[in-house]
């Protein structure tokens, strides 16, 4: 008995000893599992879409993204109330409002024949639909609001087209013989040159444009100096005294660097301009001439008035 015994307790204490060793190293590696009360709980806790806002700031969260404005009341577009009403309908009756007012603006004429505005250009007028809307939609209770009209400057005004017929050059002379038949004959070749236009490379001929001096035409007779081989003559003939167009337009001409390319001095000083500067014509044998050697048209402007005769000269730069 004392045997069994014995080994029934030397079983028992090896047991005891393994079962200390296992809890050892389990402990030094820290392999254990916490007590199933120690986990948390996440069932109560509500998910994002359950979660409610109970502050004033809710409504505006929960109305759509797309609400409509309106303005506010007793809100006034000129005489006509607009208070409540949403803003595509006011937008709606602005558009209305505005296919009355817009108008379109006209640019200004330029005179073909003269160079002169003949027609002014008209200022347009548009709507500001969008600028209009908005003093609406942010006007306070009880405001008034009045349309919002631009105006719309035409392309070519009068002014642009008036700045682009530019003086270049001019020269006066005076009448010391203002004889009737002589003035009428100048009179009759001024009309024949003024507004006369030389496109950029075209050459200007004083003879091509009045042709021959005739009775049929109006001319009169009138002093001319005439070549002969006793001399320079004074004579009477018809067309006498358009010499001195045929001068003041030379000297023009020669202010704006104009390439002169034909001119003929008299037989005898004329008193009308200094020595060498004048331009005798002839049908037939003596002409004056130039070319618009320019990059821009221009014109022959002719000015009879009172005693002096004067010749300008523009570029349309338009």
């Amino acid at each position: 008995m004392m045997l069994v015994a014995w080994l029934l307790f030397s079983i028992a204490l090896t047991s005891c000893q393994s079962k200390m060793e296992n809890i050892n190293e389990k402990g030094n590696e820290k392999s254990y599992e916490e007590p199933d009360d120690a986990k948390i709980d996440l069932s109560n806790i509500s998910s994002p879409e359950r979660i409610t806002d109970n502050s004033d700031n809710a409504g505006k969260y929960n109305n759509p993204d797309n609400a409509e404005r309106e303005i506010k009341e007793n809100v006034y577009l000129g005489d006509e109330n607009y208070g409540g009403i949403r803003e595509s309908e006011a937008l709606q009756r602005i558009l209305a409002k505005a296919e009355k007012i817009n108008r379109d603006p006209v640019n200004a004429v330029l005179d073909e024949h003269t160079w002169t505005v003949k027609k002014k250009g008209v200022y347009g007028k548009k709507v500001n639909v969008q600028k209009t809307l908005e003093n609406l939609m942010n006007a306070s209770p009880g405001e008034k609001v009045e349309l919002v009209v631009d105006e719309v400057k035409p392309e070519i005004t009068s002014k642009t087209l008036e700045e682009n017929i530019r003086f270049i050059g001019g020269y006066t002379t005076e009448l010391l013989d203002n004889s009737e038949s002589r003035v009428n004959n100048i009179r009759i070749a001024c009309e024949e040159i003024n507004y006369e236009k030389i496109q950029p490379g075209e050459e200007f001929s004083f003879n091509s444009i009045l042709g021959r001096r005739t009775k049929g035409k109006g001319y009169r007779k009138a002093p001319i100096i005439k070549k002969t081989k006793f001399g320079p003559k004074k004579v009477y003939d018809y067309g006498g005294g358009i010499c001195q167009v045929s001068t003041t337009i030379y000297n023009a001409a020669a202010k704006c660097g104009l390439k002169i390319t034909e001119r003929h001095t008299h037989s005898k000083d004329v008193k009308y301009v200094p020595k060498g500067m004048d331009a005798t014509v002839a049908y037939g044998s003596a002409d004056f001439r130039f070319v618009n050697n320019r990059n821009h048209p221009i014109m022959i402007r002719l000015y009879l008035e009172g005693r002096s005769l004067t010749a300008r000269i523009v570029e349309n730069r338009n």
